[in-house]
């Protein structure tokens, strides 16, 4: 199956279980991926990273509640002032302030939760449904190291495999980011790389042969979901819910979040109103 937005990588989980033959990998790749939206719906944010406009009624002609914002694009928060669905008003930096001031240098950082008009603003929130559009950067946080780079030139917006420099380095469930480009990584065969082009908002786009490969990363999240994983794939052992024997006495398996793994989410649990 196709892997998306995983917050461990194929690797790193068969490595957690001391897999290395192919046979699981399938069963392997759904667990990333299911317990990885688990981890998001448990916490109501999410830890990918994504690029788009969202919209909203704003409460408030002077501030506005939003998800998890990491940056507000160059012209990228407009407002409709008349309810026409036409946003007539383009606003400068200067005419609204991230909030809270300092989430960015927090340890560890926190995104921006709220939008508040500055002193000096020229604009107001219109309070009309749909009254503004933010094109941003969407996440709780956002890590990436370098990864790699190109051993051959991406010559076009539609080929999903590329050719690394180092393929040891790759693993399916990789998030990289090849110049403005998210891809997902499906499989990896010495150094072809088969992808998933231009996901989370970007745009699919030709690359340089050398050009530097950048990975996401999940600190966060990451323990978490190797270990809610593991588990998982463990259960498939245990028919009915019940694991052990007779001998030794049964035990039943709760179909519900580890509780260790419920304890390493619950500081990352947003409040709010969720993604």
């Amino acid at each position: 199956m196709a892997t998306t937005n995983c917050y461990c990588t194929l690797t790193e989980l068969k490595a957690r279980l001391g897999i290395s033959d192919t046979t699981d990998d399938a069963s392997l790749k759904l667990a990333m991926e299911s317990v990885s939206r688990w981890i998001d719906q448990y916490c109501r944010r999410f830890f990918f990273v994504e690029t788009r406009t969202r919209y909203f009624t704003p409460d408030y002609p002077d501030q506005l509640d939003v998800p998890d914002v990491l940056s507000v694009s160059a012209s990228g928060l407009t407002t409709d002032s008349d309810g026409d669905r036409t946003y007539e008003d383009t606003w400068a930096a200067t005419d609204y302030d991230l909030l809270p001031l300092n989430a960015l240098l927090e340890s560890p950082p926190r995104p921006y939760t709220r939008l508040a008009v500055t002193p000096n603003g020229s604009y107001t929130f219109p309070l009309v449904t749909k009254g503004v559009s933010i094109l941003g950067k969407w996440s709780f946080a956002e890590n990436i190291a370098a990864l790699d780079t190109l051993g051959a030139a991406i010559t076009t917006t539609t080929a999903t495999t590329l050719t690394a420099t180092t393929g040891t380095s790759w693993s399916a469930g990789q998030t990289v980011l090849i110049g403005s480009e998210q891809m997902h990584v499906q499989s990896v065969a010495t150094n072809t790389i088969t992808v998933t082009r231009g996901v989370n908002g970007t745009t699919a786009a030709t690359a340089l042969n050398g050009a530097a490969v950048s990975l996401y990363s999940y600190p966060m999240v990451n323990e978490a979901c190797l270990l809610q994983c593991a588990r998982i794939f463990a259960r498939r052992n245990a028919p009915f819910g019940i694991a052990g024997n007779a001998e030794l006495c049964t035990l039943l398996v709760i179909p519900k979040l580890d509780s260790d793994v419920a304890l390493m989410l619950d500081p990352l649990r947003s409040w709010g109103g969720g993604f």
